[in-house]
């Protein structure tokens, strides 16, 4: 998912008036890039497409039968069942 481009690091001593030594510090630097493509399509278009699924719920006749939150709860469910595996990888 992610991609390495470039790293860095820099050492530098650093001395402060308190005190005779020298106190070492090390900056690293990285450059990475995310796969947009595996993002998109692991993470993005599913919600979207269960949200746009979702809203089709107000379309149903009448909430008595119990289809319509039936389907409202399984929705939820698979959003959060996305959201979970995307966290997992």
């Amino acid at each position: 998912e992610w991609k390495l481009v470039t790293t860095r690091s820099i050492w530098k001593d650093l001395y402060y008036t308190c005190c005779p030594e020298p106190f070492p510090v090390i900056i690293v630097e990285l450059e990475i890039h995310r796969a947009t493509r595996t993002y998109f399509s692991g993470m993005i278009a599913p919600i979207v497409l269960v949200t746009l699924v979702s809203f089709f719920v107000l379309l149903m006749p009448s909430p008595t039968s119990g289809a319509r939150p039936a389907l409202s709860v399984t929705l939820m469910l698979t959003i959060a069942t996305v959201y979970f595996v995307a966290s997992q990888s």
